[in-house]
């Protein structure tokens, strides 16, 4: 009986309750799509535009940037089989009309933007352990920002005598 009282008569704690957490926003392929479209839709068919809309939405979605995660994450928000979301991201990769350089230009020219001058950084990072070095071209606001438009890693022992080429190759390949 004494610890029948005791338990009744022990104070409770009053536990705040759990604040709700917001709902996760659902990525919505079709405003992708039409992102995607705004960026690239006059320099690639419309077909590859599709494709790498869904190429994004599978990217946001993937925990590992590799083809075949891309594609299941792409296949689970579009509501298709994993090996078709697969497959349609490989498709887009190795189709040889798909030219990255085209991609990035577009991309470039979407960054920008409507700036009548836009100051572009180069830079060289190396990576002792495993022979890379990177060149990577930023665009500088005028706060002291740098936004990374584009990159090419080359072999470190192959830069020799090529480093100003590639810059310059870097340069006339976006018009700069």
């Amino acid at each position: 009986m004494t610890t029948n009282r005791r338990l009744q008569q022990a104070p409770t704690t009053v536990r705040p309750a759990k604040a709700k957490q917001p709902p996760v926003k659902k990525l919505n392929p079709k405003r992708v799509a039409r992102f995607v479209d705004e960026i690239f839709g006059e320099s690639e068919h419309e077909a590859r535009v599709k494709s790498m809309a869904n190429a994004v939405v599978g990217i946001t979605q993937a925990a590992v940037l590799a083809i075949h995660a891309i594609g299941q994450a792409y296949a689970q928000v579009a509501g298709i089989t994993a090996k078709s979301g697969v497959k349609q991201i490989d498709r887009l990769l190795s189709s040889d009309n798909f030219v990255l350089a085209v991609a990035l230009r577009a991309w470039v020219l979407f960054v920008i933007g409507a700036r009548k001058q836009a100051v572009i950084a180069l830079d060289w990072t190396e990576f002792d352990d495993d022979d890379c070095s990177t060149l990577a071209a930023y665009l500088v606001s005028n706060h002291g920002r740098a936004t990374p438009l584009f990159w090419r890693t080359h072999r470190k022992s192959g830069l020799k005598g090529n480093q100003k080429r590639y810059e310059l190759e870097f340069t006339v390949l976006f018009g700069f």
